[in-house]
């Protein structure tokens, strides 16, 4: 298999879901928001490695059940959501992983990934509206220099990536009033500046909070949120960060 790409059709495709997805338990806090950024094996190739590996260690996809149930803190409430970012290469496995874990794939985000731009950049786009603009309404120049300004563009071999995909898993009663907070007026789309490696916008922390009821956990976290649990191992020492 080559590197980089989602390991679903070579691996995965002949297991069988997990029959010991665990259901609630007295005594023991249960989570109604579950979000997970699982470390896709994304492995870069070439002399320059650009993959995730290098910046954390990977987990192969037929792996990533065990590791999550293993955790000592995936305990969904029956009537729970899951939101599980997925890149590009990798999103047959994550629709894979939800079923794993006991959940239905519904509806998905987007992050589309924005960047500051510089004075240069500015000018230079600015000079380049107006030579190709010649005919266009100011309000077509305004979206297409706005978008030339600000989308923070990646790798690709069909299509340079500019955005990152936050997919919504349903368990039990997805808008039960447990757990769905009944906002019905939350865009799909997030607009937020891209900052280091896999780290997620905030925006994206906000979406979720408007949507799905807590308690909530993270798993994969990189950094703590208040009033979130955090498992990985680059969280913040201890829980409820």
């Amino acid at each position: 298999m080559s590197a980089g790409r989602g390991m679903l059709d070579e691996e995965t495709s002949g297991f069988a879901l997990l029959p010991d997805v665990p259901c609630e338990r007295p005594g023991v806090t249960s989570f109604r928001t579950l979000m997970m950024d699982p470390p896709w094996n994304e492995a870069g190739g070439g002399v320059i490695k650009r993959g995730a590996d290098r910046h954390y260690p990977l987990v192969k996809t037929r792996d990533l059940p065990g590791v999550i149930l293993n955790s000592g803190t995936f305990e969904p409430a029956n009537d729970s959501h899951l939101w599980m970012w997925a890149t590009n290469n990798f999103l047959p496995d994550a629709l894979w992983l939800g079923a794993q874990l006991g959940f239905e794939y519904k509806t998905n985000a987007v992050w589309v990934k924005t960047r500051a731009p510089s004075p240069d950049l500015i000018a230079r786009e600015l000079t380049r509206a107006h030579d190709a603009g010649a005919g266009e309404s100011f309000s077509a120049q305004s979206v297409r220099l706005s978008e030339a300004l600000t989308l923070q563009i990646g790798l690709g071999q069909y299509l340079r990536g500019a955005h990152e995909l936050l997919l919504f898993f349903t368990r039990g009663k997805g808008q039960a009033p447990t757990v769905w907070n009944e906002a019905r007026n939350v865009p799909s789309v997030i607009r937020a500046r891209r900052t280091r490696h896999s780290a997620k916008p905030v925006e994206a922390y906000e979406l979720i909070e408007r949507v799905s009821a807590g308690p909530r956990v993270e798993f994969f976290a990189r950094a703590g949120r208040e009033g979130w649990t955090s498992w990985g191992n680059e969280s913040p020492e201890g829980e409820d960060e």
